[in-house]
């Protein structure tokens, strides 16, 4: 062998090398005997064994740990893609997972190719390995944030978006096959004083308690879902106003025979609101009598079933609806300087919202000063959930205006929005109590709870306060 033929021969040894080393997957040579000839830096990198240690050794599954990607088993010796090569002199290819570096498990994908002369000789085989778990990691992310986007991370049920999306399909299930759905909202019967008296760990147990009774009551064509705070929703699909009033009827029995250990054997009650889907109804309308239903068993003294009435507002304007939904006395107007004024924008209809406010008005015994047009004037008395020596006394001012936007038609064309501007102020305190202006702030975020309005995602713009709100 002259020099010029020996040169080329190291220059190919060199040129392998750094092949084998620049590859992004792992590569294993196997000789005739199944020894290993070569074991890349990538394949030490994936599972930590060095190429000294390897070099000459026989190959067997056992060096690998190969396991069933699926069920994670170990696959045994003989049933491994070596030996599935050895049998069928083909290539086989696969999903396992193999050990790590320092004991992890990594999924991959796995190629084994034999290598075979001119003379049809065998002269052993080529593994290449491909490391899948960064893709599998990010399908995985991508299913958690699917499920982040649908479920309410504290029961794990439903979310109001998932409960949205329902309620458009139970329309169109409705126009396309005349099916049949109603719809429960339940509500926690003086939940604030179970997150006063205990604290909120606990008041996060009962709801997680409570949703697993409902859950027992709901079938799988139905959906159930955490609309916003202590207020839950079940859409029957199926069922008419007296089947899923029945329905609410045995839950709301059930919640008055189970003890709740995390509240000391004390029982929780709810109150109900059911209403069928009309011919006619949109899912705003079909929630709105709901919602009405359920406001109407909080008036009635909690702890009951209320059907929906034949609507009543159809057809007349938001601001009569406001009107006769939150009744008052006019009085003078507010006076003093704005704490906090703010304004939020939301999908959520006013109808809805002027329901909302109503029951706000009943949970909070705030009292009413002035409805007028789109807006109310109301003073609350407020505590500091932590120190219940703090409280404060706030003249709160809120009022809603409906905008269109966008040009077109579809899901992408015009939008209605709901503007809804909070005002809060510091009142005049009685004699006897103390003035926390700062509890303003937290006050706030009830209102916004209430509502299901992100001071964050919904917020439009901090207004800069005035001594008299106006009308837009």
């Amino acid at each position: 062998m002259d020099l010029q033929q020996t040169t080329h021969q190291d220059e190919a040894v060199v040129f392998r090398q750094i092949l084998l080393n620049t590859m992004t997957d792992g590569a294993i040579f196997l000789d005739r005997n199944l020894q290993v000839t070569a074991w890349n830096r990538r394949i030490e990198t994936m599972t930590g064994l060095a190429t000294k240690n390897l070099l000459k050794q026989r190959y067997s599954a056992k060096m690998l740990g190969f396991k069933n990607a699926t069920t994670g088993q170990r696959v045994a010796e003989g049933r491994d893609p070596i030996a599935q090569l050895l049998k069928t002199g083909d290539t086989v290819k696969g999903e396992y997972r193999i050990i790590g570096r320092n004991g992890t498990e990594l999924s991959i994908q796995l190629t084994a190719t034999p290598v075979i002369d001119a003379e049809r000789q065998f002269l052993g085989c080529i593994l290449l390995i491909h490391d899948d778990s960064m893709q599998l990691d990010l399908k995985r992310q991508l299913k958690d944030l699917h499920a982040f986007s649908i479920l309410d991370p504290l029961t794990q049920l439903a979310n109001r978006a998932a409960f949205e999306r329902a309620m458009e399909m139970a329309v169109v299930s409705r126009d396309r096959d005349n099916e049949k759905f109603s719809l429960i909202i339940c509500d926690i019967d003086f939940f604030k004083q179970i997150n006063d008296n205990y604290n909120h760990h606990v008041g996060d147990q009962a709801l997680v308690a409570f949703s697993n009774i409902l859950q027992s009551f709901v079938d799988e064509q139905d959906v159930l879902a955490r609309f916003g705070g202590e207020e839950f929703v079940i859409l029957c699909r199926g069922s008419d106003l007296a089947t899923a009033a029945q329905r609410a009827e045995e839950i709301r029995k059930k919640l008055n025979q189970t003890p709740l250990e995390m509240l000391d054997g004390k029982f929780i009650t709810a109150s109900f609101g059911v209403a069928e889907l009309r011919p006619d109804d949109s899912p705003t309308d079909l929630f709105i009598r709901a919602d009405t239903a359920l406001i109407q068993a909080k008036e009635d003294g909690r702890n009951r079933v209320v059907t929906s009435a034949p609507p009543q507002s159809i057809g007349r304007s938001d601001h009569e609806s406001v009107r006769e939904a939150i009744r008052g006395v006019a009085r003078p107007s507010l006076e003093g300087e704005a704490i906090i004024s703010d304004q939020f924008k939301t999908r959520t209809p006013i109808p809805v919202l002027v329901e909302k406010l109503r029951s706000f008005i009943v949970e909070m015994d705030a009292d009413l000063k002035k409805v007028e047009a789109n807006q109310a004037e109301m003073t609350i008395e407020f505590e500091d959930r932590t120190d219940y020596s703090r409280k404060g006394r706030f003249e709160v001012w809120i009022d809603f205006v409906e905008d269109v936007e966008g040009e077109g038609t579809g899901e992408h064309g015009r939008r209605t929005y709901t503007y809804m501007r909070v005002t809060i102020r510091l009142a005049k305190r009685k004699w006897f109590s103390t003035n926390v202006p700062e509890l303003a702030t937290d006050l706030l975020n009830e209102i916004c709870s209430y509502f299901m309005i992100s001071r964050e995602c919904d917020i439009v713009k901090a207004i800069e306060p005035a001594t008299e709100p106006k009308a837009r």
